[in-house]
């Protein structure tokens, strides 16, 4: 064998451990996860991203591949004969654990049911009293709070309550979450002082249920959704007049107020990117926004950038882009854990879609 092609194929061989690994194929600038027709809850994604959990009013929940949107679990939420077999009833209130093994759900039933998200199977049951609307792990992952008849804060490692709070009194659909602290913070909507019709933003104290602070009155139906950033610092609420207010929980300013376009806000649709420095909301067009019966209502979702939010003058709110979705008002929308995609569901239609965020066109 030659020396000249000794020298040629170590430097092929060399050659081709320097080569650069080829690049994973781009992910697809919007998933589409079909479930069957029937309402859907709010979409979670777990820790990783990778998948997305939604329950339906099929009493079903599904684990979908967030990138393939591929099915890669279904199991039973409950059975109205069987308590033994889940819920009495759908389920909602999805949560990753922090480790994303574990899926908890939870329903009007006063449970909170611990799924492995490999199999389905319960794990474990809390007893919660009353409807369980939302749940939320602490930073931390140690503590759980779960938004029912009355608030209640769990440890949960150790499968205990710590304690409970009833805002109800006044209370309208009180939020709730953690600080980047762990600390719980409690907001919602209050009557007025000087007229019930009116309404109030407050924070509420969570260890006396005292109110903190709140703002100055709006008119009737001047406060509408209300949302809270992950970290507890900022609220985000609609209003009328087509307005969406940016508040700092902690003193109760308003750091923004700006037009969110045509259309009705939808329940449940504001939310807050995990580092707050976006705003996602779905609206539902109306006739009175010049729709006729050949063009049906369909469902919107408009991100905002908040970047220069609390900048002072410098505080400026533009729009990251629009996607318009399926016929009907849009269900509860979740950004990924890096903020990079957001998931949005249409009520009754079993759909949700996964878009990434810095695909999405323009406003027009």
């Amino acid at each position: 064998m030659s020396s000249r092609f000794l020298v040629a194929s170590l430097a092929a061989l060399l050659a081709s451990c320097w080569l650069p690994a080829a690049a994973p194929p781009p992910r697809p600038k919007e998933v589409k996860l079909q479930g069957p027709k029937a309402e859907v809850s709010k979409p979670v994604f777990s820790p990783d991203g990778k998948l997305v959990a939604i329950a339906g009013s099929d009493r079903k929940i599904r684990i979908w591949d967030a990138s393939s949107g591929e099915c890669v679990l279904e199991f039973a939420s409950g059975h109205k004969f069987d308590p033994d077999r889940g819920h009495w009833g759908s389920a909602g209130a999805l949560a990753f654990t922090p480790d994303g093994k574990t899926l908890i759900t939870g329903s009007n039933d006063g449970a909170v049911l611990l799924h492995d998200v490999k199999t389905g199977k319960k794990v474990d049951t809390l007893e919660i009293p009353g409807v369980i609307r939302r749940s939320y792990f602490s930073p931390d992952g140690k503590k759980l709070l779960v938004n029912s008849t009355k608030v209640h804060l769990w440890d949960f490692e150790a499968r205990k309550e710590i304690r409970s709070q009833d805002f109800r009194a006044g209370v309208h659909g009180p939020t709730v979450g953690f600080d980047a602290d762990g600390e719980v913070i409690v907001l919602g909507h209050v009557q007025g002082i000087k007229s019930g019709h009116h309404l109030r933003f407050a924070t509420f104290d969570w260890t006396t249920g005292k109110t903190r602070y709140v703002s100055p009155e709006f008119p009737p139906r001047g406060l509408g959704e209300l949302a809270l950033s992950r970290d507890g610092k900022w609220a985000a609420s609609s209003g009328e007049g087509k307005l969406i207010h940016v508040w700092e929980v902690k003193t109760g300013k308003v750091l923004a107020s700006f037009s969110h376009g045509p259309g009705r806000v939808c329940t449940n649709s504001v939310v807050f990117s995990p580092d707050r420095s976006m705003l996602a909301l779905g609206v539902k067009h109306q006739k009175s926004d010049g729709l006729t019966d050949a063009h049906p209502p369909r469902g919107t979702v408009r991100v905002f950038d908040l970047s220069t939010v609390g900048q002072g003058d410098k505080t400026r709110v533009s729009t990251v882009g629009v996607w318009e979705g399926d016929p009907g008002p849009v269900a509860p929308l979740a950004f990924s854990t890096d903020g990079k995609r957001l998931a949005a569901g249409t009520f009754e239609r079993g759909v949700v879609r996964i878009r990434e965020v810095k695909g999405l066109p323009a406003q027009k």
